[in-house]
């Protein structure tokens, strides 16, 4: 499912539907991801993101986003960035 997923960004990206990229550590390990959708009919985006249970706090996310937020305005043009706010859920495994 990871690879299927991975697969359709370079198409959203050229299709100008989204930018999608991994957050990762200073040694490479895959902390998560990032992603703006674009409406490019308003020059608008909306940024998501997911962090890995175990990065959670440790600025990952912050940075991550700023340094989208700079790509959304300065490469990509558009005029207005946005994101909603979700309500972590933590799920036991047994």
């Amino acid at each position: 499912m990871a690879d299927a997923w991975i697969a359709t960004h370079a198409a959203g990206f050229a299709r100008r539907e989204m930018a999608v990229f991994a957050i990762a550590a200073p040694d490479d390990r895959l902390l998560g991801a990032i992603s703006l959708r674009l409406d490019s009919a308003h020059d608008r985006a909306e940024m998501g993101y997911w962090i890995g249970l175990p990065y959670w706090g440790q600025g990952y996310a912050t940075e991550a986003a700023m340094r989208l937020r700079d790509f959304g305005f300065d490469e990509l043009a558009v005029h207005r960035l946005h994101a909603a706010i979700c309500r972590a859920i933590r799920r036991q495994v047994a």
